[in-house]
């Protein structure tokens, strides 16, 4: 998934240390340094758990969607996570 790759979008290397508002809304976080970002959106997306989301019509049921599995970087809930 190419979109992943911080350099798809201009970055390089040495970016990796710079620190970037994210927003709280999705990784309970108002900054992170892009090495965090990228760690944490592949965690997400190229996990073994897989959701199909962007064909989703409602905006506002995908930005749901798409801020509950950032927001548990897409892990499975343990029992206790689940009730």
């Amino acid at each position: 998934m190419p979109e992943l790759d911080y350099k798809y979008h201009g970055f390089t290397d040495e970016d990796l240390n710079e620190t970037f508002t994210v927003g709280r809304y999705v990784y309970d976080k108002d900054t992170m340094k892009l090495s965090e970002l990228d760690k944490a959106l592949k965690e997400t997306y190229l996990g073994p758990i897989g959701l199909e989301f962007m064909h989703v019509q409602d905006i506002e049921q995908r930005n749901w969607l798409q801020a509950k599995m950032e927001s548990v970087l897409n892990k499975r809930c343990s029992p206790k996570q689940k009730n």
